[in-house]
C-alpha cells in the first residue's frame, strides 16, 4: 500500500510541474528586440520591390555561396542603415545584394525588419 502512495505523490508532482511548463510565453517588445524574432546576419540582402504593391518579398543569403532563402514581408516593414531609417524603393536599388541583419517572425516568418550594415555594394546585380 505504501508503495502505491508513493508513486501517487510522484506522479502528481509530475502533473504539477507539467501543468506549470505549458503556460504560453507571452510576447512582449524590448526596444527594438521582438520576443519570437529570429535574426540571420546576411552576406547578402535582395528586396523586391513593386511601385505598384509595395515590398513583394525578400531574398537574403545565410552564408557566403549558399543559395538565396526567400520570405514575404509584414506589413510594416521596415529599413535603416547606420541608425537612419529608409524607404523601401531605395533600399531596393541601392541596397541591393548588401550585407545587412535580417529580422523576421519566426511563427509567421515574415520579415519585420533589415538592419543594412554601414556599407552598401551601390546596386550591384
Amino acid at each position: 500500500m505504501s508503495y502505491l502512495i508513493k508513486v501517487l505523490i510522484l506522479l502528481s508532482a509530475l502533473v504539477v510541474q507539467v501543468s506549470f511548463a505549458q503556460e504560453a510565453p507571452t510576447a512582449f517588445v524590448y526596444k527594438e528586440i521582438t520576443i519570437g524574432e529570429q535574426a540571420v546576419e546576411s552576406p547578402k540582402v535582395v528586396v523586391v520591390y513593386s511601385d505598384a504593391s509595395g515590398v513583394v518579398e525578400v531574398r537574403f543569403q545565410e552564408c557566403d555561396g549558399c543559395e538565396f532563402r526567400t520570405l514575404f514581408p509584414a506589413q510594416d516593414i521596415r529599413f535603416s542603415a547606420g541608425g537612419e531609417s529608409l524607404p523601401a524603393d531605395v533600399v531596393s536599388e541601392k541596397y541591393r545584394n548588401s550585407p545587412g541583419t535580417v529580422f523576421y517572425d519566426a511563427s509567421t516568418a515574415k520579415v519585420n525588419r533589415i538592419k543594412y550594415f554601414q556599407t552598401r555594394n551601390g546596386g550591384e546585380k
